[in-house]
């Protein structure tokens, strides 16, 4: 089978933004090159790296201090890894453009009542995330949530402290707000 490496490439720049939030502001080239990689192999889950980079930036600007070197050299490398999809786009009369554009006006991906859609994603998120703890019957599924939460809410004052489990986190929640309002 062919291996997907947006995996190899979600870690790397994981790894990297942790780097770079500890104030190693040297790797930002290198995760807008990731990033614009990460859209040339699968842009339907790289999307979510956009926002997630830029609420990074945004949460952690205090202790990011970029230099105009490393922007500019960051959002060269970022174009230089979209230069093809462009090119292709521009040489088959706006196929990706008309693509884009159909999925997200034409066919109304998130066009529908927010009232209508969130109890039911909701409720999508919630089986799809506590299966995990307890296979088995309700009850017993209510207890190992009850437990985790509790647990998370206990430690949560220590964990927020750590700057990697407030990176975590925004990872996360990113592609999960996202596709709240996503009917498709």
């Amino acid at each position: 089978s062919n291996p997907n490496p947006l995996t190899l490439i979600s870690i790397i720049i994981f790894l990297l933004l942790a780097k770079f939030i500890r104030g190693e502001k040297n790797w930002f080239p290198a995760i807008c090159f990731l990033i614009g990689l990460g859209l040339q192999f699968e842009a339907a889950s790289a999307v979510f790296f956009l926002p997630s980079l830029l609420l990074t930036l945004w949460f952690f600007r205090k202790p990011i201090n970029l230099d105009f070197k490393n922007i500019c050299f960051g959002v060269g490398l970022f174009g230089l890894t979209l230069g093809p999809q462009v090119w292709f786009n521009f040489r088959h009369q706006n196929l990706l453009f008309n693509a884009f554009n159909r999925f997200l006006f034409a066919e109304k991906s998130f066009g529908q009542s927010p009232l209508a859609i969130i109890p039911d994603r909701l409720a999508f998120y919630f089986e799809t995330f506590t299966n995990r703890f307890s296979l088995s019957s309700q009850p017993f599924r209510w207890l190992a949530i009850t437990l985790v939460l509790v647990g998370f809410f206990k430690g949560i004052q220590y964990l927020w402290k750590n700057d990697v489990f407030r990176l975590g986190l925004i990872w996360i929640l990113v592609p999960i707000m996202g596709l709240l309002l996503y009917t498709g």
